[in-house]
């Protein structure tokens, strides 16, 4: 049974994931030597990884700021290793926000940085999905 719910998360997840195959897929064609998919059965998900490379590029040159990683549904994304292994933990919660949410996750999390901002806070810092990721409420 359990098995049958991963599937079915991972399917709600899916359409935001394709958002981010792309990138993975280029890197993958471009032979880029960072690349992997992770297998978490922990996390309850199958992890698309990008590191260096394209994605590094287009980290350092996101619209709302340079980041060390983010996530795109069950795609992850980092600058390089040491970025990947320093906010893995924070990362996984966002893969598992976006297999509760699903396609609905960019829109909620968009609306909570809208909130978080209307309130006086941070947009980025005060989000609810952030806090959750930082460990924080």
């Amino acid at each position: 049974m359990q098995r049958v719910l991963r599937v079915v998360q991972w399917l709600w997840v899916l359409p935001v994931t394709l958002c981010g195959l792309p990138i993975w897929l280029g890197m993958r064609l471009f032979k880029q030597k960072h690349w992997v998919v992770h297998v978490s059965t922990a996390q309850a998900a199958i992890l698309f990884v990008a590191i260096g490379g394209p994605a590094k590029w287009l980290l350092e040159r996101h619209p709302f700021g340079a980041m060390d990683a983010m996530v795109v549904g069950c795609c992850v994304f980092a600058q390089d290793r040491e970025a990947y292994e320093r906010t893995f933990a924070h990362e996984m919660v966002h893969v598992q926000q976006s297999l509760r949410w699903g396609p609905l996750f960019p829109l909620a999390y968009a609306l909570a940085s809208v909130w978080a901002h209307c309130r006086g806070g941070c947009a980025y810092a005060d989000n609810v999905f952030e806090r959750q990721a930082n460990g924080l409420r």
